[in-house]
């Protein structure tokens, strides 16, 4: 991540890192430090440094006094966490008409406000009797966590509190989001998989498609993509996403600040990651399609793509 990058972040941040530890250190130096955090390896190397001896601080401990690292990490994760709501907004930073617009651009598929996805987060054993909870369908330990993107890959809506064995379709149900679009709140649609139900504010692909489906099933793939290409990007960023040896709660707080630094990075035309689209199998689905839904894809059909 650039010096402006950083920089830009830091102007949010600065002023609730330094009442925290304003008497621990020389401001010089608690300036220099928060740059660092900001810096893409911080993340990234936390993990792995934990295995040298380190702790999750490494950066940190090489321009701040011991007493200060544990107030210093608390505020900036604190921070961190009050920019979400700056710099992750549905359905984006710029007009509906633009974002749709981005989106028509990629297959042809109108009136689409964000592409909607579930990723895992694979997280170390939790303590506690509910330990399988976060046991996924591929047998590992993770968090759930669901993303809306738009076409430039910036992350406009991000759930991270479900432990791995929630369903991906139950996790949009119960998300703020599922609410507002389900009462008309905004005039588009999103794209998802066939693990979600087609909903008349969520698309999904035909399961079995004849051949005038086929021509709405291939742009919805090539559209739909822009979500699997984000969770690609973020992880090719923050590289310790693909194992946070931390708590369920810590590794929520983590991801979500990895979407803020994310979403800072596209902002600023950060030069991207080139990584492959993270696709995955998609879920079985657990709630049947909503009629309305089906009768608003089979207009799309006829209407866009006969």
């Amino acid at each position: 991540m650039s010096y402006d990058c950083r920089r830009d972040a830091c102007g949010g941040v600065e002023p609730v890192c330094v009442i925290g530890i304003k008497l621990c250190c020389p401001p010089r130096m608690i300036l220099y430090s928060f740059s660092c955090v900001f810096e893409i390896r911080a993340l990234s190397q936390a993990q792995a440094s934990k295995q040298n001896g380190h702790g999750s601080n490494f950066l940190l401990r090489m321009c701040l006094p011991t007493h200060c690292l544990y107030c210093f990490s608390s505020e900036i994760k604190n921070a961190i966490k009050g920019l979400a709501s700056i710099f992750i907004s549905f359905p984006g930073h710029r007009r509906l008409c633009d974002i749709k617009e981005e989106f028509y651009r990629i297959a042809g598929f109108p009136n689409v406000i964000g592409a909607v996805d579930c990723t895992h987060i694979k997280i170390k054993s939790p303590s506690g009797g509910h330990e399988g909870d976060f046991v996924n369908r591929k047998n590992f330990h993770s968090i759930n966590v669901q993303m809306v993107c738009n076409a430039d890959y910036l992350i406009s809506n991000v759930v991270a509190k479900c432990p791995g064995s929630v369903h991906d379709s139950r996790v949009f149900r119960n998300s703020e989001i599922y609410r507002r679009l389900s009462q008309g709140e905004f005039l588009g649609v999103l794209l998802g998989d066939r693990g979600y139900a087609c909903q008349p504010f969520l698309l999904t692909p035909f399961a079995d498609p004849l051949e005038a489906q086929l021509a709405y099933n291939h742009p919805h793939a090539r559209t739909r993509a822009r979500i699997e290409m984000t969770f690609g990007q973020l992880k090719a960023r923050f590289q310790c996403l693909t194992h946070l040896r931390v708590s369920p709660d810590r590794a929520c707080e983590i991801t979500v600040a990895c979407a803020v630094l994310h979403n800072v990075a596209c902002l600023r035309k950060e030069r991207a990651p080139r990584v492959p689209a993270l696709i995955d199998r998609d879920n079985p689905a657990i709630f049947p399609d909503d009629d309305c839904g089906r009768l608003v894809r089979d207009q799309y059909v006829l209407n866009y793509f006969n």
